[in-house]
């Protein structure tokens, strides 16, 4: 399918009628991901400044400040979780809605050429796609750009030949991945919805003729038919799953490899106390936060 101009502008309008809900859920991701950008700065304090001054106070009450912020964090995300679908599955509603209003339109030619599984398929399967798109979608660019900025700001202030390493020698390469496949998984997965389509539609009207074929003897070919449709759409589900295991394996690999690369430059310039052990274990955990949008949502 080819993306335009339009159909961005059109699925953008949806957003008009939800706009405050929708204001209302980025700012809760925003919330939310500033806090996950909290945690390593206090682990970071923690381990190079308090531990070692037996500031056993102080610790205790930057503990009870992240205690206090993840059961915020906890909030924001029953309130992204709950409200930010809400947003998305009254888009839909809006979407099924014109659509249906549309078909009432068309003339009899256009229903001459189409099956009306299909259509139902259309209708319920695929538009279902747009909930998560229009919730996951925004969401995940803004807390990725929040997360992205923010970790390389804060760790470019405490090493920025380790940063410089991270963010050009591997995290390219694995965008670079993740977007690849991830390109080549949704092919898979809108593979699937085309046969579900068609395996729907087959369905519809061999139940719909299911006199008729009994009349005729016709159960053995009505079988073979839909034997044929049930095997492509196995077929279309094992390649998708087959290219989300790809996408996975990779994404978890190339994890570990990015943190045996902090690990062993970050292990050296800690040995040569260019760095501290505190903020090793912020660069730790920085690049992990990193990684979580581009990993999230695999369909």
């Amino acid at each position: 399918m080819k993306y335009t101009k339009e159909m961005f502008i059109r699925f953008g309008s949806y957003f008009k009628k939800h706009r405050k809900l929708f204001i209302i859920d980025l700012a809760v991701a925003f919330c939310l991901a500033a806090i996950e950008l909290v945690y390593p700065v206090f682990t970071t304090r923690i381990i190079d400044d308090l531990i070692p001054n037996s500031l056993v106070a102080q610790m205790f009450t930057m503990v009870a400040i992240l205690l206090g912020l993840y059961i915020l964090m906890a909030g924001c995300d029953y309130f992204m979780n709950y409200w930010g679908h809400v947003v998305g599955v009254r888009m839909e509603a809006d979407m099924r809605s014109d659509m249906f209003k549309h078909m009432q339109k068309l003339d009899f030619k256009f229903y001459d050429n189409q099956r009306t599984g299909k259509l139902m398929s259309r209708m319920l399967n695929d538009l279902n796609q747009i909930t998560e798109l229009a919730h996951h979608g925004p969401e995940d660019i803004f807390i990725s750009i929040i997360m992205f900025v923010g970790s390389f700001i804060i760790l470019w202030t405490m090493e920025w030949r380790l940063v410089l390493i991270i963010y050009l020698g591997v995290i390219p390469i694995m965008i670079w991945f993740s977007i690849s496949q991830r390109s080549k998984m949704s092919k898979g997965f809108r593979a699937v919805r085309e046969e579900t389509a068609d395996i729907n539609a087959q369905l519809e009207n061999s139940l719909a003729g299911i006199r008729v074929a009994k009349s005729y003897t016709n159960e053995d070919y009505e079988i073979k038919r839909f034997d044929i449709g049930n095997g492509l759409f196995r077929s279309a589900k094992n390649e998708a799953y087959r290219r989300m295991s790809i996408f996975h394996t990779g994404m978890k690999f190339m994890m570990s490899i990015l943190n045996i690369v902090v690990l062993g430059f970050g292990g050296y310039f800690a040995y040569r106390k260019i760095i501290t052990i505190g903020e090793l274990t912020g660069f730790l955990l920085y690049v992990n936060l990193v990684m979580q949008p581009i990993q999230a949502h695999q369909e």
